[in-house]
């Protein structure tokens, strides 16, 4: 069990492992209750279909990929044509 320190503007900070595993990012939101004494949290889930976190789950998808130039290239090519 990880612990850890209410700081006194009542921020606290979640342990890194558990960060990780549950794949929350900075930023992100929580729904925080209470129920029975103890607090829970929840990654908040956007209004439509996409999770907690949107087009930021995506960052470093393609890295490396070589798509960010694909479309540089493809977009001058169009200007071109366009001239």
């Amino acid at each position: 069990m990880a612990t850890t320190r209410i700081s006194e503007r009542g921020q606290v900070v979640i342990p890194k492992e558990i960060r990780e595993q549950l794949g929350l990012e900075r930023g992100q939101l929580l729904e925080v209750e209470e129920s029975e004494g103890a607090i829970l949290m929840r990654p908040r889930m956007q209004t439509g279909s996409s999770p907690a976190g949107g087009w930021r789950a995506w960052r470093g998808a393609l890295e490396g990929s070589g798509a960010l130039e694909e479309l540089e290239a493809e977009h001058r090519r169009e200007v071109e044509r366009t001239r």
